[in-house]
């Protein structure tokens, strides 16, 4: 029987579609080797989404970029690597940068405070419980918040271990800011 963590992959995907449930079944059914599930399914409920997706490389250790729009809910633009995907001791875990483009915030985590968002981020995450999440930067050029429309807004931190750390800084004339928490 062949070692399927060793395994390499390269694959390309054209105009997938799926809703987040979808998705969340298909991450469970990759990571349950190492005992963890992925649900997604509170994120955009009742949107579809179509994908060009690309990867390349060992199933533990997996390049992938991806391109995801959906019709009432913007773009998702993606490059990064996937750790530790069939690994049964280490978590899950991305390293990548993102790009949004008019990413409709209330409708993907249902708040109607929030509208749409151009940004771009470079972060780490790591899919176990509780969530540890590193944001090396978020650039947000554009963020409808409560019907105004924010610039120049950019966010470095971390959720470790049930505890944030966060520097938020805005340039924005309406939100000049500069806050650093724990």
């Amino acid at each position: 029987v062949p070692d399927v963590t060793q395994m390499m992959l390269k694959a390309d995907a054209r105009n997938v579609s799926f809703d987040s449930s979808q998705i969340s079944d298909f991450l469970t059914c990759w990571s349950q080797a190492s005992g963890n599930s992925v649900d997604f399914t509170k994120l955009a409920p009742g949107h579809k989404f179509s994908a060009t997706a690309a990867c390349n490389g060992n199933i533990n250790r997996l390049a992938v970029s991806a391109d995801l729009y959906g019709q009432e809910v913007g773009r998702l633009i993606f490059d990064g690597i996937v750790y530790d995907v069939l690994d049964k001791v280490m978590p899950i875990s991305l390293k990548g940068h993102a790009v949004t483009e008019a990413l409709a915030l209330d409708k993907v985590i249902g708040t109607d405070k929030l509208g749409q968002m151009d940004a771009e981020a470079s972060f780490g995450l790591v899919v176990k419980k509780p969530n540890d999440i590193k944001i090396d930067s978020l650039a947000v050029s554009r963020l409808n918040a409560i019907g105004y429309d924010l610039h120049d807004i950019l966010v470095k931190g971390s959720l470790l271990d049930n505890t944030a750390n966060i520097q938020f800084t805005s340039k924005d004339p309406a939100l000049r800011t500069s806050i650093i928490a724990l």
